[in-house]
């Protein structure tokens, strides 16, 4: 319920500003969507507001009346993510920290084994988290059954599996494309 008055406030928000929806078929507009990242376990909230690149005029006036009715919707920390998109080139994103934590910080509980985890914004992180739990459960007994000594964690974003694993294995190698990612599996690590 508080991320469905979260959406409606934010829409209410920009109903009567100058900021055209973005649109896909032409590439033109400005707003993209927001995303909301709620830590189930911590009850941590961030809110990332995904915009082209770009910039409409006066948004940035607005910035710091749309930080407060994110704190006042009980949104922990803020961000505003620019898609940067250009035919031919790959796309990348450019996230500038609004507010609050940088990072959203989880638990997960893996076998009775507690793992905490930061999660950055443009992170990938199981959407999930107790279902989460329950795959990772499947995929440790599964890797385990035999004697292993090294993990390849793939596409690992935040480290979960392989932080997982690492106390059953001698070697855990994460591999992941996103920077952001990788330095904050480090920090789990």
């Amino acid at each position: 319920e508080a991320s469905y008055n979260l959406v409606n406030a934010v829409r209410k928000f920009f109903v009567d500003k100058p900021f055209l929806p973005f649109r896909y078929s032409d590439g033109e507009g400005f707003l993209k969507g927001l995303i909301i990242r709620e830590a189930k376990r911590t009850g941590q909230r961030m809110a990332i507001l995904r915009t082209s690149e770009q910039v409409a005029e006066g948004f940035e006036e607005v910035l710091a009346d749309f930080c407060e009715l994110l704190k006042a919707n009980g949104v922990d920390s803020g961000f505003w993510s620019m898609d940067i998109s250009k035919r031919g080139q790959p796309r990348r994103v450019v996230e500038k920290h609004l507010f609050g934590p940088e990072v959203l910080l989880e638990k997960m509980v893996i076998d009775g084994e507690e793992f905490d985890f930061e999660v950055a914004p443009s992170a990938f992180f199981q959407v999930n988290l107790f279902q989460a739990e329950v795959l990772y459960s499947v995929v440790r007994r599964l890797v385990l059954a035999k004697p292993v000594k090294r993990v390849y964690d793939l596409f690992c974003g935040t480290g979960t599996i392989g932080l997982a694993l690492a106390r059953h294995v001698e070697a855990v190698v994460g591999i992941e494309l996103n920077e952001e990612a990788v330095k904050v599996a480090k920090e789990n690590a």
